[in-house]
């Protein structure tokens, strides 16, 4: 089963997309004689254990069939095990999730047909990962991610648009708009290539890719295989100066704003005396304080996109 795709499907994905599009996907598979074995999760945690299992039994082709949450758990079992070099292991996602942003960075397509096509000879880069350091439950933990991580308002964010029912972009600028009211920045001291920054900050985005909150566009020069996160640092905002770029948001131009500095680096760490929350990959994961660092072109990925050196 060398030549098998590994299939890791997340059934309440989307809320509940991953259980009502697999039937017509693995239908679209047997048509086109693409090899592949399914493995649904049941909890948090599961797509990770499903990965590590697959590598095992000589997966070196997964496909998730989720959100960026379940590839992020896909992407820390790759990386967690000692079977194959994670480079070795080719990484796809068909997106049933809430914002499927990973996806947008690549241009994996989303239309069934079209995606599987993709399957039978795909195109692939090595893209760097994220390792990041972080306090859950009073314990300092480690884990990796594919996409962005994010410190301040989006891990609140995040946290209300993942208890949403509606999905993409709209969830996103709902639970966005909740969450105005009673955010106010926190007093952040971020260390990276002899910076030293401290001051009230509103959210810090560490990017590898381009886009999270369902299209917003946080690291819009971003390329995912140069070794370097793009780092994007919003400081303090009125709650209406947000509303009113909103849709900069999406564009990417909010980086022109007086309040956002853009900056590049390999590593970073991140401290506060307050309670201040992050999110990786689209799902809260705890607390800082946090240090973050890049791992070069650690994954194989399937890729559509061309990146030079603006992303």
């Amino acid at each position: 089963m060398v030549d098998a795709w590994f299939f890791i499907i997340n059934p309440v994905s989307g809320g509940g997309k991953g259980i009502k599009k697999w039937p017509k996907l693995k239908r679209v598979l047997i048509n086109n004689n693409i090899e592949f074995k399914e493995f649904f999760t049941i909890g948090n945690g599961d797509a990770t254990k499903l990965a590590i299992e697959c590598i095992s039994n000589g997966a070196e082709k997964i496909c998730v069939v989720g959100g960026d949450g379940t590839l992020n758990e896909v992407v820390n079992g790759v990386l967690q095990q000692k079977h194959k070099p994670s480079e070795e292991i080719l990484i796809s996602m068909f997106a049933v999730g809430t914002g499927n942003d990973w996806v947008k960075t690549m241009k994996i397509p989303t239309n069934t047909k079209a995606f599987v096509n993709t399957l039978k000879d795909p195109q692939y880069i090595f893209q760097d990962s994220g390792k990041i350091s972080f306090q859950k439950d009073g314990v300092q933990t480690e884990r990796y991610f594919a996409n962005i991580a994010s410190i301040g308002f989006a891990g609140i964010v995040t946290k209300k648009a993942n208890l949403s029912l509606k999905g993409g972009k709209i969830s996103y600028i709902l639970a966005l708009l909740k969450s105005l009211r009673a955010y106010r920045s926190s007093r952040l001291k971020i260390t990276f290539n002899d910076i030293y920054i401290y001051e009230n900050i509103y959210n810090v985005s560490v990017c590898i890719c381009k886009y999270a909150g369902g299209g917003m566009k946080f690291g819009p020069a971003a390329n995912p295989g140069d070794g370097l996160f793009d780092l994007t640092v919003i400081k303090d905002l009125p709650a209406m100066e947000v509303v009113r770029n909103i849709l900069f948001l999406f564009s990417g131009s909010f980086i022109k704003h007086p309040k956002v500095n853009t900056y590049r680096t390999e590593k970073l760490s991140i401290e506060s005396k307050e309670n201040v929350l992050i999110e990786t990959d689209g799902e809260f994961i705890g607390n800082l304080n946090a240090e973050i660092s890049i791992v070069k072109q650690a994954l194989k990925v399937t890729c559509y996109n061309e990146f030079n050196d603006e992303g």
